[in-house]
């Protein structure tokens, strides 16, 4: 695997709502990208599906530059219990 040496905050534009992934650096794990998700953002029905575009994104990025990419998602956090926060945290859950 191709090693990511940089943390990345990715700010994912969810329209209203918010969500945030981070991409940490690949050390202590190089076989695996780690992912972290925060916030799933958006109210409405379409806009719930960019956190997982975005997400599914950055994986075919590093997918498409290494043949044995592999990832995981550590941990998956909600601020706080509004919709536009949580919005899209089941669909996103099932897919990942």
């Amino acid at each position: 695997m191709t090693e990511n040496n940089d943390l990345k905050i990715h700010f994912v534009n969810v329209n209203h709502g918010d969500c945030t992934i981070i991409e940490f650096p690949d050390y202590g794990s190089p076989k695996k990208a780690r992912f972290s998700i925060v916030d799933f953002g958006a109210k409405l029905g379409d806009d719930r599906k960019l956190p997982r575009d975005y997400m599914k994104s950055l994986i075919k990025f590093r997918k498409d530059n290494d043949d044995n990419f592999d990832y995981e998602i550590e941990f998956a956090c909600v601020t706080h219990p509004h919709n536009d926060h949580h919005g899209g945290l089941n669909r996103f859950m099932d897919e990942f």
